[in-house]
């Protein structure tokens, strides 16, 4: 198979731990993995936690093969269930195709300002513990901290530092 700059996947019924291993088992197959994907979900009538969690998964992996991913055409159901699952954590939405394609064209390096990169977290503060959750920005991995500073993600190995407000910011990766 030839190797592909951009590919669109049109994605329809419902998002399930299965869809999910369809997908990874395509792309698995092609020779080079693509720079950027862009699930089309106009045609998605619903997300399970299955898939959500594959979805997961699979954006860590395709994370760190250097794949960017987004969304677009998610209807306002589909968007519910999207930040139900903390999925609005991980991909960026768009509108349209045209919008999700600009957006994967221009993030060709990462960079503060283009991709998610800095967080604002709402904390869910243990107070026997005194920690809190926050998301690695490179995987999206949920972590405990107890307080601000340096961190490395264990999943990952994204550095990254968390303010005393609970924000945190991104090395911005050199090339």
């Amino acid at each position: 198979m030839s190797s592909a700059k951009e590919l669109i996947i049109n994605l329809s019924g419902n998002l399930n731990a299965e869809l999910c291993s369809e997908l990874e088992e395509k792309l698995r197959v092609m020779e080079k993995k693509p720079l950027s994907l862009l699930f089309d979900a106009s045609e998605l009538t619903g997300i399970e936690k299955s898939g959500a969690d594959a979805l997961k998964i699979f954006r860590s992996e395709m994370y760190q093969s250097g794949t960017r991913t987004a969304f677009c055409n998610l209807n306002d159901d589909r968007k519910a269930e999207f930040n139900s699952f903390d999925l609005n954590l991980i991909f960026r939405i768009f509108p349209g195709r045209e919008e999700g394609k600009l957006y994967l064209k221009n993030s060709g390096k990462v960079s503060p300002i283009e991709t998610p990169v800095t967080t604002t977290v709402i904390p869910k503060n243990n107070p026997e513990t005194n920690s809190f959750s926050v998301h690695c920005p490179g995987c999206f991995s949920k972590l405990n901290v107890s307080k601000k500073g340096n961190y490395a993600c264990p999943v990952c190995n994204t550095k990254f530092f968390i303010h005393s407000n609970h924000r945190i910011s991104a090395y911005e990766k050199l090339n």
